[in-house]
């Protein structure tokens, strides 16, 4: 457990139990996905949401007054919680999350390429389509030797008017602007393909089968990027991940401070408001 995550004031073996500024800064934490295996999720925020819903219309309606009691006392935390969390992922967690290749292709092309589309991409197996998927609000040109392997990976599609499966490949490579190449290399087949492409001037090229370990044709190409430069491009991201999950960390901290301190401060003034009211009616 780091400096930075909130201390249980008691811990079994199969459970933690914190009170106060402690409980509430934990609650804060795991509503931003700091609490998660993925750091930085969404899904648990909305997990939480739904589930105040339920108990929220469950509570209305309940026969025991005990519950409805402590449906009005914990709704003001479970709204401020949700505005604070809310704060705290706009402020902090943007775009923070695990990345899978598709993802990570997905965000490549989004901030290092102007306008790629129409997107080919070249093979249908498992690399195509884990990705394919994540392109769909692109114009998509599909192609691969085996017409039965396109055909599955189109039909991954619900909508597939911005796909279109391809018989020729050169007509991929004629009309895209961009290509993901999802086949292994093959530089004594490939060399000819590529001094072919270079002809091509606004084309650019992932490669998920190459890299700069093993030079290639494609790896000598400046327009074909690959396997190191999706690795640098995610190096640089955890560093700024790193950054943004510390500062949300010290967020929550603080934000449950301010949530505890003027709780106190309203308790504080309620007691002084009723001292001096007993005392007015006592003289």
């Amino acid at each position: 457990m780091t400096t930075t995550q909130c201390m249980p004031l008691l811990v079994e073996r199969d459970f933690e139990i914190y009170r106060g500024q402690e409980a509430y800064c934990f609650f804060l934490r795991v509503a931003a996905g700091l609490e998660s295996e993925i750091l930085g999720e969404t899904d648990i925020f909305g997990q939480l949401k739904a589930a105040w819903r339920l108990f929220e219309q469950q509570s209305r309606g309940a026969q025991k007054l005990s519950v409805r009691l402590l449906y009005f006392d914990l709704a003001p935390w479970m709204q401020a919680l949700f505005e604070d969390t809310k704060k705290i992922r706009s402020q902090f967690l943007q775009n923070v999350g695990g990345h899978s290749y598709a993802s990570l292709v997905r965000k490549w092309i989004k901030q290092n390429l102007m306008n790629p589309d129409p997107i080919f991409i070249l093979g249908a197996g498992q690399m195509a389509q884990s990705i394919a998927p994540f392109l769909s609000e692109y114009r998509l040109l599909l192609w691969n030797r085996s017409p039965e392997r396109l055909l599955q990976l189109e039909r991954q599609f619900k909508d597939r008017s911005l796909v279109d499966r391809l018989e020729d490949e050169r007509q991929g490579w004629a009309r895209a602007k961009t290509a993901i190449v999802c086949t292994p290399v093959d530089d004594e087949r490939d060399a000819p393909k590529v001094a072919w492409l270079k002809q091509l001037r606004e084309l650019k090229v992932i490669h998920l089968g190459a890299s700069k370990k093993q030079p290639s044709s494609w790896t000598s190409w400046s327009h074909c990027f690959c396997l190191d430069d999706l690795f640098e491009f995610k190096r640089c991201i955890q560093q700024s991940r790193r950054l943004h999950i510390q500062q949300a960390e010290h967020a929550c901290q603080e934000q449950a401070k301010q949530r505890y301190l003027h709780e106190n401060d309203q308790i504080r003034n309620a007691q002084v408001s009723f001292s001096m009211g007993t005392k007015f009616v006592g003289c």
